[in-house]
């Protein structure tokens, strides 16, 4: 349903464009991951608001894209199956009740995670340096270990599931 969209929207696109500087792929490709990551926004904040844990929704659901962003991680093949599992994902994570140690320990493991897999998925597929590359792990372990002083138990929970999609066998970051 979205690849369809999305392919007729950027041949479309394609076809008007005069200069055809961008790919029809590369554009198919960027409204896929437009579609699929305002599709998830949406529900998850619809999902929070109804469910009354709007904000810890929010804080899991920034602090996941953060991530990330930074650190890379696995891709499912589907666009709707990519916003079934990151809605659920997002929208679950403000209803697990977890101890302060818990949250230490959840800390932890995805700080360890990152160091260990990050980046993830990310080389070969974008144009950043891989001193660029080793900078953003870096960062997202801090901004993962600030969670021993925020003790927050989203913010934990939403560290060790992104962090859980760095792991890939075959390679380590």
């Amino acid at each position: 349903m979205i690849d369809a969209l999305s392919e007729r929207i950027s041949l479309r696109i394609y076809e008007l464009n005069d200069k055809k500087n961008v790919s029809q792929a590369v554009m198919k490709y960027a409204l896929v991951s437009v579609f699929t990551n305002t599709i998830t926004f949406i529900l998850s904040c619809v999902i929070g608001i109804l469910a009354g844990a709007f904000a810890e929704t929010l804080i899991a659901m920034v602090l996941i894209a953060l991530l990330r962003t930074l650190s890379g991680g696995y891709h499912l093949q589907s666009a709707v199956l990519c916003i079934v599992v990151s809605t659920v994902v997002i929208t679950v994570i403000p209803f697990i009740p977890v101890n302060s140690t818990m949250v230490i320990v959840l800390t932890l493991i995805a700080a360890v995670l990152n160091f260990i897999y990050a980046p993830s998925r990310l080389r070969g597929v974008t144009r950043l340096s891989e001193k660029a590359l080793q900078f953003r792990k870096w960062l997202a372990i801090a901004i993962i270990l600030s969670n021993l002083v925020i003790s927050s138990d989203i913010v934990s929970l939403a560290c060790i599931v992104q962090a859980i999609t760095l792991i890939n066998k075959s390679r380590r970051g």
